[in-house]
This record gives structure tokens, C-alpha cells and sequence, in this order.
């Protein structure tokens, strides 16, 4: 009877340390509307907005409100989805307010857009973006919100399009540029900041 309330108890713990939430979106009908919720209560979760231009709305977005430097949100730890349209569009986790680990984005197909890795809110590892079909567009590391090292954008046909490399202060200091069959073209010495 012990082992069977100890096992209980472990199950209920453990659902409340690794809770998910999941959010639920509707889509904007046109360019000028903005997006819905399907509970009101996930306004906690979710920031929706527009652009604007000469009193003229434009651009809706969503984000989601994880702690940054300017604001901090007291959201409960876990993992979090967000769906669009009942389209998985977004999950990560949150420590602390703060994105902990793998955070994915993901197309309305349902593929995988954007794989960001956070460290206490601070993207901090490989990151990677992707086409629409699901070919890998760009790569490139983080160490605490600034590349780390080598930044690589790709052709559809999954040659190398530009490899340019960053320094420690976030300023690169070479590009080389490719063309679609994988021969270098060109290099680049300008510097600029990313």
C-alpha cells in the first residue's frame, strides 16, 4: 500500500515539474486584423500587436512573453507550445521566466522553421533556420546572444552560399561566398557588427 501512494505521489510531482501549457491562435483574416485567442486567459502567455504606419495597421504578430533585459514576466516554469490555427507553431521551455534550451519555430506546414538554444534566456549554442521544404538554410553559434564563430547560409541544393567569420566582439572579419555548385567566388573583408 506504501509503494502505491509513494508511486502516486512521485507521478503527481512530476506532472506539476514538467507542466506544459498549450496556447492556441487564430489567423488574422487580412493584413490589417489581428491575431486571436481561442481562451482569453492565454494573454498571460502571449503579446499580440501590429505594425503602424500613418494610423494604418499592418503586420500582426504574436510573441510570446518570456523574460527580456527591459520587462520581466512572472511566468510559471515548463514547457509551453503554441498553436496557430491548430498548427504547432512554437514550444520551448521556461526556467525562471527565462527560455532554457532547445526552443523550436515551426512553418504552418509544420515544419521546422527555427531551432534556437538558450542558456538563462541568452541564445547560447547552434542555431539553425530552414526553408519552407525543409532544406537547412542558414547555421550558426551563439555564446551568450553573439555568434560564435562561423555564420553559414545555404543553396536550396544544400551547397554552401557564404561562410563569414566573427570575432569575439561580434564583428566579422571574412566572408566567403560560394556559388551553387560549391565553388568559392569571392571573399569579402569588409567588418561590420551583426
Amino acid at each position: 500500500f506504501m509503494r502505491l501512494i509513494s508511486t502516486l505521489l512521485f507521478c503527481l510531482g512530476s506532472q506539476c515539474l514538467f507542466a506544459q501549457t498549450k496556447i492556441y491562435l487564430v489567423s488574422p483574416k487580412n493584413n490589417q486584423d489581428d491575431y486571436q485567442f481561442v481562451n482569453p486567459h492565454d494573454t498571460a502567455y502571449i503579446e499580440l500587436g501590429c505594425m503602424m504606419d500613418m494610423g494604418i495597421k499592418y503586420d500582426p504578430y504574436w510573441r510570446f512573453k518570456y523574460n527580456f533585459p527591459i520587462k520581466q514576466y512572472n511566468l510559471p516554469d515548463g514547457h509551453y507550445e503554441v498553436y496557430l490555427d491548430d498548427t504547432l507553431a512554437m514550444e520551448g521551455t521556461l526556467k525562471k521566466g527565462w527560455r532554457e534550451g532547445k526552443w523550436l519555430e515551426y512553418y504552418h506546414n509544420g515544419k521546422p522553421h527555427t531551432l534556437r538554444n538558450f542558456k538563462k534566456g541568452k541564445l547560447n549554442g547552434e542555431q539553425l533556420q530552414y526553408s519552407p521544404d525543409g532544406a537547412l538554410w542558414n547555421k550558426v553559434n551563439f555564446l551568450n546572444d553573439i555568434i560564435n564563430g562561423i555564420e553559414t547560409w545555404y543553396y536550396p541544393n544544400g551547397q554552401i552560399a557564404t561562410k563569414t567569420y566573427y570575432n569575439k566582439l561580434n564583428i566579422s572579419y571574412k566572408q566567403e561566398i560560394f556559388d551553387s555548385s560549391g565553388k568559392m567566388t569571392g571573399i569579402n573583408h569588409e567588418h561590420y557588427k551583426w
